[in-house]
């Protein structure tokens, strides 16, 4: 298989990113479209944000040369392109509100409920289920889009909710794009690969600018939307493959930020707040309290990576072996939180002596 195709696509997606980037950070600048610290914030000084709308292009401009570059590419997925397109256009512009103004979390919800339903719509969907015990289950229409709808709807927020330090939702972002990207090529997939070195190239293009200390924030006009793409092409390979290791692959690279969503709904309930109200209790605010910023930056990424190394090896596993995969790391994420709760218990207690 000739690789050039991906390299080049990758090659467009950074640069129009990076490019881009520079130009949204003088307008943000100039609009006065910046974050400002404020208790709740990590950052001291106002930093631009909407530098999601480079990543967007850079990804959009990348898929439309490779729509022109690959026959297999064009014929598989033109008409799905328009549907990803038009959704993930909602769920940017969903973001930008956000940013600009904020929006409830009803509102929020209910808009990325309408573009996950507009790819539901273009046949982005779950419809059936692998039986534990063998064969498949029919989910039948309604059950099926509802299915799916809470699909995009969880991974699109789990991104959001990782994005607290600078390079951190771009990093994971970019490393569970590229773990998608690698199972497409050993599964013989046309769409996966594009779309996946598509936002992986968009990704590494950005992150430059927003690595620490940041010149510019995705916000959640980013943040939203990787986890809306990731979603997304996942689901696409899912449909036409009809296996659920497509679906798992996922989860398993965005480990870290589904596992900090889960322990953000049982803190929150535990605490009887409201589910969509902010806080500093997420692991990466915790880390940072234990080491230095971009060490912790860095140790995340290492666990999104050996996340991803297994949840790849799921993809030439049988059922079993996937299954066994899956429990290593779960049991590994609750040893990791296991660890972590100890060393900060052992450093109040130094304190307080």
């Amino acid at each position: 298989m000739d690789k050039r195709p991906y390299l080049l696509v990758f090659l467009i997606a950074a640069t129009i990113s990076f490019l881009l980037t520079h130009v949204i950070r003088r307008v943000s600048v100039k609009l006065k479209l910046l974050d400002i610290p404020d208790e709740r914030k990590i950052h001291t000084y106002a930093v631009p944000y909407l530098g999601g709308v480079s990543v967007f292009f850079g990804f959009m401009m990348a898929i439309g040369v490779a729509l022109h570059l690959d026959k297999g590419f064009r014929f598989e997925f033109l008409q799905e392109f328009i549907g990803l397109f038009v959704g993930s256009s909602i769920i940017l512009l969903l973001g930008i509100f956000d940013d600009l103004g904020g929006s409830s979390a009803g509102i929020k919800l209910s808009f990325q409920a309408i573009a996950a339903t507009v790819l539901w719509g273009y046949g982005f969907r779950i419809e059936t289920i692998s039986s534990p015990i063998g064969g498949i289950i029919e989910l039948g229409p309604i059950l099926g889009w509802f299915i799916t709808i809470f699909w995009f709807c969880s991974i699109t927020n789990a991104m959001n909710l990782i994005d607290g330090l600078d390079g951190l939702c771009s990093g994971i972002g970019a490393i569970a794009a590229t773990t998608l990207f690698i199972a497409g090529i050993w599964r013989g997939e046309n769409v996966l690969p594009f779309l996946a070195v598509a936002l992986c190239g968009s990704l590494l293009g950005f992150l430059p600018h927003n690595f620490h200390p940041a010149k510019i924030f995705l916000g959640d006009t980013g943040s939203l939307m990787i986890g809306f793409l990731i979603a997304a092409m996942s689901l696409f390979s899912y449909t036409k493959a009809s296996a659920m290791i497509s679906l798992l692959v996922a989860v398993t690279a965005l480990a870290l930020p589904v596992a900090d969503t889960l322990m953000a709904i049982l803190r929150r309930s535990r605490l009887k707040k409201h589910l969509f109200q902010a806080d500093r209790g997420h692991i990466h605010h915790r880390l940072i309290k234990l080491m230095p910023y971009r060490t912790a930056v860095f140790f995340l990424y290492v666990i999104t990576a050996y996340a991803s190394v297994l949840g790849l090896s799921m993809v030439l596993s049988d059922t079993g072996t996937s299954i066994l995969i899956l429990a290593t790391l779960i049991g590994s994420i609750i040893l990791i939180m296991v660890v972590l709760r100890m060393i900060e218990i052992q450093k109040i207690k130094e304190i307080d002596k």
